[in-house]
């Protein structure tokens, strides 16, 4: 299983996870070797739109703007209270299952709980909440698909590794002014996450988003 997982992380390249121009953070190598030197490129910045009147000299072409979402908490599941591979795989699919709700409300208490403060998809990500709701904005969309799941661990210094499937959904970020500015759906067959069992539970240390399929 070692090998198989040392594999992995060779074939692994950082990238953009869904939406988001972030920072990779490194993941700890499985096998105890020193983990690879790898610089994330920031994905091609999306340019804000509006919808322009229709030719006629109307309103016909300005769509009403996306509204906020209702979006209820994830349950946490009970499974996340064991040191286990399933309470690994428990674990990463909980974060993921946050990502669309802390974009919908802003609330970033679970989030910000289990992240580990050297993670940088997990502090960008919280960073961009933050900015995006402090100027009074919002974001519609951002739902996620969890379509596969694989763990493994503890491996070197106690990590657990969990792969996921992960789909993003389309997703439209507004700014208080009404600008919006839109993504298209992704989809990562290979987001992979490290995490770390510590006195409170897991934390996550590290993700690696994969190459879109």
């Amino acid at each position: 299983m070692v090998d198989g997982m040392r594999s992995r992380w060779g074939r692994l390249v950082w990238v953009l996870a869904g939406l988001l121009a972030l920072t990779g953070c490194t993941q700890p190598e499985a096998d105890g070797a020193e983990p690879p030197t790898v610089t994330q490129s920031p994905q091609e910045t999306v340019e804000p739109t509006s919808d322009a009147p229709g030719d006629d000299g109307s309103d016909a072409g300005n769509e009403d703007p996306p509204v906020p979402q209702e979006v209820e908490a994830p349950e946490r599941p009970a499974a996340m209270d064991e040191e286990t591979v399933d309470g690994a795989i428990a674990a990463a699919k909980y974060f993921m299952e946050l990502y669309p709700y802390i974009y919908a409300t802003g609330d970033l208490e679970e989030w910000d709980a289990l992240s580990d403060e050297g993670c940088g998809f997990c502090v960008n990500v919280a960073e961009q909440v933050e900015a995006l709701y402090s100027a009074g904005g919002y974001a519609t969309g951002v739902a996620t698909e969890i379509y596969a799941e694989y763990g493994g661990g503890p491996y070197s210094d106690d990590v657990y590794i969990v792969d996921l499937g992960v789909r993003f959904e389309e997703s439209v970020f507004v700014a208080n002014d009404g600008v919006r500015t839109e993504y298209d759906a992704e989809d990562r067959p290979e987001f992979s996450l490290s995490l770390a069992w510590q006195t409170d539970g897991w934390v996550v240390l590290g993700v690696d988003a994969g190459a879109e399929a």
